[in-house]
């Protein structure tokens, strides 16, 4: 019998932390399938008291750090996690009625796994979005053809097997914004044996106040750059041409997105969105752009691709 782990990052979600850890504990099923592995991030809040408040439960683990922000938390957690399958579920989200239940018997049932792809409901206001894989269930492939069927790159929409991260050197970039860019297009890299689950096992709660896509930040654009650098490294450990020709086409994508993610603020920060530009036109005007666009059929990707080879800013201002 398989077993799950569940990593829950904590900081700064006092309010909604009961919540997330009742979601877990009101399963109603035997606390021997699963262990929650608390990692409080130096929350300035009253987070760690009530973490406490969940002690009681035998398979609950709580560890304190310093920040080291949502990558860090998570490494941690995924590296004393004690069972094979883990689960990065976010504190101020929850999880469905009987997915535990079902992600157990999809493991036990369905060896070697490399990854769960589940569904999960988007819950913004009073909107409610259903994402899942209809016509898919129970589907088994690669990552890279997964990759096809898959509209989301956020890590608690996936479950994963933890030997097959270690093995492959794959853990959260720690320090960056959208560390799940680097590390989903790493995963569906390079993962042989994709499960896709139609069942809702997940609710996104998106809380537009505080959210790290409200604000402007450069360092936003900076990052997906450095994400794009370690997955050059990535590429370049990989002699299978398929695969290789896959992550380039992550790598354009994320240039592509660092400057189009500057677009709704380009009128009030002209000055620096136009430094970040110039000091990086050397990589959006590469070769290494051309021969990526160049290797890949008309589509979008393709046509912002040359779009950002002949002028980057022609994808701020079309």
């Amino acid at each position: 019998m398989e077993r799950v782990s569940i990593i829950l990052p904590v900081y700064n979600v006092e309010p909604f932390l009961k919540r997330c850890l009742d979601s877990v504990y009101n399963q109603g099923v035997s606390e021997d399938l699963f262990e929650v592995i608390a990692v409080d991030d130096g929350s300035p809040d009253n987070s760690y008291e009530i973490l406490k408040m969940y002690e009681s439960h035998e398979n609950f683990t709580i560890i304190r750090q310093d920040n080291k922000g949502l990558s860090g938390a998570r490494n941690k957690g995924l590296s004393v996690a004690k069972y094979n399958y883990v689960w990065f579920v976010d504190s101020d989200d929850t999880i469905t009625e009987n997915s535990i239940e079902k992600l157990v018997h999809i493991v036990t049932e369905n060896q070697n796994l490399d990854c769960v792809c589940i569904g999960h409901k988007q819950i913004k206001e009073n909107t409610e979005t259903i994402f899942r894989f209809k016509g898919k269930d129970g589907l088994r492939c690669s990552g890279i053809e997964a990759n096809a069927y898959l509209m989301w790159g956020c890590a608690p929409f996936y479950v994963f097997s933890k030997s097959f991260l270690l093995e492959n050197g794959i853990v959260f970039h720690e320090g960056v914004y959208h560390e799940d860019l680097e590390f989903y297009a790493k995963v569906t890299a390079v993962a042989n044996n994709v499960y896709f689950s139609d069942f809702v096992y997940y609710n996104y709660i998106i809380r537009e106040s505080g959210s790290i896509t409200s604000t402007f930040k450069i360092k936003r654009s900076d990052d997906i750059l450095l994400i794009s650098e370690e997955l050059i490294k990535f590429r370049n450990s990989i002699k299978d041409e398929t695969v290789i020709n896959y992550l380039n086409r992550k790598i354009l994508f994320n240039y592509v997105l660092s400057i189009k993610d500057l677009k709704p603020y380009y009128s009030k920060n002209k000055k620096e969105i136009d430094s970040y530009i110039e000091k990086n036109l050397s990589v959006f005007q590469s070769q290494d752009v051309k021969a990526f666009y160049k290797s890949i059929n008309w589509c979008k990707l393709k046509i912002w691709g040359i779009m950002m080879y002949i002028n980057p800013y022609l994808l701020i201002r079309l």
